[in-house]
């Protein structure tokens, strides 16, 4: 069980099947998701201290997978590997959900490895009669030190936004924002992302 699944409870169930399937892959399964997205980023020096942060591009080929895992403890977590296929240059990202500590209904925890190393807490909701599910950051946000979490201040925060949408059968229409309470938004991307392959390991 995902820990998407964990913390809706009973919502769970309301989503779309192509959500559900989406974030509560079968047991030792991984999910593949092939599309194309628009990416943006109005401060492209930021890069230096996040690179996964993605390049300005129209249109650019996104491969997303996911699958559940068990982490430190037997802790289980939601694994996200994300490449944005830019002409000549592969942008990878890595990241693991787990349930928050703090808020373990309708919320989870996004964990950034390093040199990133965060923690930020994002509140779940369903929209559209499920076909929506709304993930907005809160203010719990932290620097990952080892095991030890030092809480981020107010202007060391981002917001962040991800609206996942079934357009079809077998497609999420996804965007998602990442901004900062005082220099506005700072980047994203939106696009369409078929649901390709479940393979088994």
């Amino acid at each position: 069980m995902s820990v998407f699944r964990q913390a809706l409870g009973a919502a769970f169930e309301q989503m779309h099947p192509t959500l559900q399937l989406h974030y509560d892959p079968p047991a030792d399964a991984t999910v593949t998701l092939r599309g194309v997205m628009e990416t943006w980023n109005r401060f492209p020096l930021l890069r230096l201290a996040l690179p996964f942060a993605p390049l300005n591009a129209a249109r650019v080929e996104v491969v997303v997978r996911n699958r559940v895992r068990h982490i430190a403890d037997g802790v289980p977590a939601y694994e996200w590997q994300r490449e944005f296929r830019y002409p000549g240059h592969v942008l990878s990202s890595h990241t693991l959900t787990r349930l928050s500590p703090l808020h373990p209904r309708d919320h989870v925890m996004d964990c950034f490895p390093p040199p990133f190393a965060t923690a930020i807490e994002l509140g779940l909701s369903l929209a559209e009669g499920g076909a929506v599910l709304v993930q907005q950051s809160t203010s719990y946000q932290y620097a990952l030190l080892g095991r030890r979490q030092l809480r981020l201040p107010a202007p060391l925060q981002v917001r962040v936004l991800a609206l996942e949408r079934t357009v079809g059968e077998h497609e999420i229409e996804t965007e998602v924002t990442i901004s900062h309470v005082g220099l506005g938004r700072l980047f994203g991307y939106r696009g369409r992302l078929a649901l390709i392959d479940v393979s088994h390991v």
